[in-house]
């Protein structure tokens, strides 16, 4: 339970940090809402990761290379579901840029805390993890075989 106040509260400081920089490359530096979006989101990911690694899930002595790629696997996903809701919003719906990232915000927090909990933070590495699929591959294809 601790872990999840903690991440909320670090989602909030990082989700502001994302909106105020959203606006200051939109609205300072004239920049395309979808480029903005993508740069404001880099930028919050790589702050979430730091504060999550060292604060929520520091016990984790795992490489950090390790979980930074896979954090930032997650974070693609997320990444490609905002741009859609905002490309959706803004373009089709023609919804102002900012109601539509809080909508994004709030589809994609149920996401990031379930997967980087369950993927991101885990103490194994990609080579693990890829090693324990082709196993599982493996041995459907036996039971398939028999």
């Amino acid at each position: 339970m601790k872990s999840l106040v903690l991440y909320l509260l670090i989602s909030i400081l990082v989700t502001s940090f994302d909106i105020i920089f959203l606006v200051i490359l939109i609205e300072l530096f004239h920049l395309y809402y979808l480029f903005a979006v993508t740069i404001s989101f880099i930028s919050a990911v790589l702050l979430k990761f730091s504060l999550n690694k060292y604060i929520i899930f520091y016990y984790i002595k795992d490489q950090w290379e390790n979980q930074l790629l896979r954090f930032f696997m997650v974070s693609i996903t997320c990444l490609m579901i905002t741009n859609i809701i905002m490309f959706t919003g803004v373009n089709i719906l023609l919804i102002n840029y900012l109601p539509m990232k809080m909508v994004a915000i709030v589809v994609v927090l149920f996401f990031t805390f379930t997967f980087h909990n369950l993927f991101s933070f885990k103490s194994i590495t990609l080579q693990e993890l890829i090693t324990k699929k082709s196993k599982n591959e493996n041995s459907t294809r036996q039971n398939q075989v028999e």
